[in-house]
């Protein structure tokens, strides 16, 4: 019993960890940068988007909507959805300051999470904004990101003594809508992690969707159930 319940914590941890390493190894940190108060940008589903800025979703009763994006996912009860406080310190910044001054802080952060939701087997979900003007100039192409990000990442596992024995990138079809995407199979030595990462590019930042699990099934069923704003 010990031993089953030390196996799934660790991996929890792994799959955590896998589904934070988009953004962690391309050098992305989440530093505080707010001035003065702004009002919440929260968008609703009736609201229209900023075309350059990213604005905040909304996560609420198990359900997170993102007017940038353009998608909507219900979790059922094997998920747990990030609320504001632990949002708020995933960025590192408080949780007054990721309510109030969201709109300040997508201007000034490298990376921003927008959710986090995770599964009771470990499988994580998350999206997060990262600031391409900051970081490597607006003109990085979605394609460029992907092809960056796949080449670290593979970089990264081998330093972990884990491997990448595929990967592919593709088109995903998600609520209506395609997203250039990639996808990776990792031997971490104990069996396998898979990930699909999802990437759409509004204005001067790259919005990321980042998908976990040990099984194929539970990444494919995310994304089955993404619907439309």
């Amino acid at each position: 019993m010990k031993k089953t319940a030390k196996t799934a914590l660790l991996l929890v941890m792994l799959i955590s960890l896998i589904s934070c390493t988009a953004a962690d190894i391309l050098g992305t940190t989440s530093s505080a940068g707010t001035s003065e108060t702004q009002q919440n940008s929260t968008l609703t589903s009736g609201q229209v988007p900023d075309p350059v800025l990213p604005m905040r979703g909304s996560s609420e009763d198990g359900v997170y909507e993102s007017g940038s994006l353009g998608i909507g996912i219900e979790f059922d009860s094997e998920w747990t959805l990030f609320n504001d406080t632990r949002l708020a310190s995933l960025n590192g910044i408080t949780e007054d300051a990721f309510k109030e001054n969201y709109t300040e802080i997508i201007k000034t952060n490298d990376l921003v999470y927008d959710m986090y939701a995770m599964r009771s087997d470990g499988s994580t979900m998350n999206i997060y904004f990262e600031n391409m003007d900051l970081m490597y100039g607006s003109a990085m192409s979605e394609s460029d990101y992907i092809d960056a990000s796949v080449s670290q990442m593979e970089t990264t596992f081998a330093q972990m003594n884990w491997a990448v024995e595929s990967s592919e990138k593709l088109t995903v079809n998600a609520a209506e809508q395609e997203f250039s995407a990639f996808k990776l199979s990792v031997n971490i030595g104990t069996g396998y992690l898979y990930e699909t990462v999802m990437c759409k590019k509004i204005g001067g930042h790259m919005a990321v969707i980042n998908i976990a699990s040990v099984s194929i099934d539970v990444i494919d069923g995310i994304i089955a159930d993404f619907y439309k704003l």
